[in-house]
C-alpha cells in the first residue's frame, strides 16, 4: 500500500528517509492517508492529504479541528517574519500561520497560499472558511476520531480574519430612545419649549417695537437735516436776482429737486418697514408733504416764464400759489408729528422757508420786469434807427412801433410815412414779413403775408406820417408770448396826386 507525506501529501518512495518534495522525515510521521476526498472550496474530486492540491482548501475533518483550536496571537516577531522575504527561493514564510519552512504552492501547516502564487480563483484559505455553527447541541458536527469529546463539543472561536461588529460607543453614538422613555422625555421637554417660544415671541414683539421707534426716529432726523439743507439753498436763492437762466439759480433748483427725491425715498422706506401705527402714519404724511413742497419749489425756481406779459405773469403766479399751498400742508402736518417729544414744526424752519420762497418770487418778478423794459428800450432805439433809414427812401413806408396778440389775430401797429414828393391820398394793400421772439428765442416767423387796408381820403404831404394804424393778420397769433419782433412791410400799393413841377 502506498504511503503519503502527512505534511505535503506527496507519495513517499520506498526506502526514502525524507519526503522528496518537502523534506519531512518519513519515519513514524509518515503513514497511509485516507482515501481521496472532494474539496468543498473548489470541487476538486481527487484531493489527497490534509489540503487540496488545486486551491489549498483544507479537508473538512481537519478544518473543523483547526477551527476548534484557539488561534495563537500574532506577535510583533511574527509580523516581522511575514514582512521579510523568504531566505531560500524554495522555501517561504506563510503569511497566515507564520510557518517558516513552507514549500510548494501551499503551506503544509495551514494550507495558506504562497504570496506570489496566490490562486486567481475566488478560493478562501482554511482560516477564512467559516464553519457552520449548529443551532442546537444535538446538531453539532462530530469531531474527527481521536479528538477529545469535550473539545469537540466546545463552540468554535471565530477566525482572526473575521472582524466582530464594533460595540457602539455610548458617548459618540446617539442611540434612539426606547418606546417607554420617549413619551416621558417629550412630556418633560414640551412645557420648556413652549416657555422658550413665549419668551422669544414677547421679546420679538417688544424688540420690533423698539426697532421701529428707533428707525422712525433716525429717519425723522434725516428729514430734518434735508429740510435744513433746503433752507440753506433757499437762503442763497433769496440773495440772487431772479434770473432763472443763471448757473447759480440752476444749481439751487437741482438741489431742491434732489432733496425732494430723497424725502420721497425715506417715505417709501417707512411705509415698507414700519407697522401701521398712528404716530408712524403721521411721519409718513409729513415727510410726503415736505417732498411735495420741495418739488413745487424746484418748479418755481426752474420756471422759464417771464413775469412781464399778462400770460407769463399768470403762469408764474400759478406755480408760486401751488408751492405755497404745499407749504401750508407740510407746516400743518408737522405740528402733529413729533421727534424727541417735540413737534416737528419746532425743528424744521417752515416760516423761514416761506419767506425765502416769497423773496424769490418778488426777485423774479422785478428781474423780469426790468429785463423786459431794458430790452424794449434797446429794441426801440434799434427800431428808431431803422425807421430813419426807411425815411430816406422816396416811397411810402411803414414805421412799426409794436406787435401784440389780439385773440387769434396778430397785430402790427405803426404809421405810414410819405417819402415821396407827391400828395398821397390812399393806401390799399401790402405784404408783411414778421418774426416774433422771446428774449432772443424765436417763437414764430411769417413771410409775404397779404394784408388789405382801405385807407382812403388821405392828404398825406411829403415827409409826413399818418396817425397810428393797425395791420391785422387774422389767425396768425402764436400760442406763446413774445417780447420782441422784427418786421418788413413791402409792396405797399397807394394812390397819389403828383405835385406840380
Amino acid at each position: 500500500m502506498a504511503k503519503f507525506c502527512k505534511h505535503c501529501g506527496s507519495e513517499l518512495k520506498e526506502g526514502k528517509k525524507f519526503c522528496a518534495k518537502c523534506g519531512t522525515p518519513t519515519g513514524d510521521a509518515a503513514g497511509a492517508l485516507p482515501s481521496a476526498w472532494v474539496c468543498p472550496a473548489c470541487g476538486h474530486e481527487n484531493a489527497k492529504g490534509k489540503f487540496c492540491a488545486k486551491c489549498g482548501g483544507g479537508k473538512p475533518e481537519e478544518l473543523l479541528a483547526a477551527l476548534v483550536e484557539e488561534p495563537a496571537p500574532q506577535t510583533d516577531e511574527r509580523k516581522a517574519v511575514i514582512a521579510q522575504p523568504s531566505v531560500s527561493p524554495n522555501t517561504w514564510v506563510c503569511p497566515t500561520c507564520g510557518h517558516e519552512n513552507a514549500k510548494g504552492k501551499f503551506c503544509a501547516k495551514c494550507g495558506g497560499g504562497k504570496p506570489e502564487e496566490a490562486p486567481t480563483a475566488p478560493a478562501e484559505s482554511p482560516a477564512m472558511v467559516e464553519a457552520p455553527v449548529p443551532a442546537k447541541a444535538s446538531e453539532a458536527v462530530p469531531a474527527p476520531s481521536g479528538s477529545p469529546p469535550e473539545r469537540a463539543a466546545a463552540p468554535p472561536s471565530p477566525p482572526k480574519s473575521i472582524e466582530a461588529a464594533p460595540t457602539p460607543n455610548v458617548q459618540n453614538d446617539v442611540l434612539p430612545p426606547s418606546p417607554e422613555q420617549s413619551p416621558k422625555l417629550s412630556n418633560k421637554k414640551l412645557p420648556i419649549l413652549l416657555a422658550i417660544l413665549v419668551v422669544v415671541a414677547v421679546a420679538a414683539f417688544f424688540g420690533s417695537g423698539k426697532l421701529a421707534d428707533s428707525y422712525y426716529a433716525s429717519k425723522t432726523e434725516e428729514c430734518v437735516a434735508i429740510m435744513t439743507e433746503s433752507k440753506r439753498l433757499l437762503d442763497n436763492l433769496a440773495e440772487l436776482p431772479g434770473d432763472s437762466t443763471s448757473e447759480d439759480v440752476k444749481k439751487i433748483a437741482d438741489g431742491l429737486a434732489l432733496n425732494a427725491s430723497k424725502l420721497s425715498s425715506i417715505r417709501s422706506g417707512l411705509v415698507g418697514k414700519l407697522p401701521r401705527k398712528p404716530e408712524q402714519e403721521k411721519a409718513w404724511d409729513v415727510i410726503g408733504k415736505n417732498a411735495e413742497m420741495l418739488s413745487r419749489a424746484a418748479a418755481v425756481v426752474q420756471s422759464q416764464e417771464r413775469a412781464f406779459a399778462p400770460v407769463g405773469i399768470r403762469r408764474f403766479s400759478g406755480l408760486c400759489d401751488e408751492c405755497m399751498a404745499k407749504w401750508e400742508e407740510a407746516s400743518a402736518a408737522a405740528t402733529y408729528a413729533t421727534m424727541n417729544s417735540q413737534p416737528l414744526s419746532n425743528q424744521i424752519p417752515y416760516e423761514d422757508v416761506k419767506k425765502d420762497l416769497q423773496a424769490y418770487r418778488r426777485n423774479k418778478q422785478a428781474f423780469d420786469a426790468k429785463y423786459a423794459q431794458d430790452r424794449y428800450n434797446e429794441r426801440r432805439k434799434e427800431r428808431q434807427a431803422a425807421q430813419e433809414e426807411l425815411k430816406k427812401k422816396q416811397e411810402v413806408v411803414f414805421l412799426a412801433d409794436n406787435a401784440y396778440k389780439d385773440g387769434n389775430d396778430l397785430i402790427l401797429s405803426g404809421r405810414f410815412y410819405n417819402g415821396t414828393g407827391d400828395l398821397v391820398t390812399s393806401v390799399m394793400d401790402m405784404q408783411v414779413d414778421l418774426k416774433v421772439s422771446l428774449f432772443g428765442t424765436e417763437i414764430q416767423s411769417l413771410t409775404d403775408e397779404p394784408c388789405s387796408l382801405q385807407l382812403s381820403g388821405l392828404r398825406l404831404m411829403p415827409q409826413q406820417a399818418t396817425d397810428v394804424v393797425q395791420l391785422r393778420l387774422p389767425g396768425k397769433a402764436p400760442e406763446e408770448d413774445f417780447s420782441d419782433f422784427e418786421d418788413h412791410v413791402h409792396k405797399i400799393r397807394w394812390s397819389r396826386v403828383k405835385a406840380r413841377s
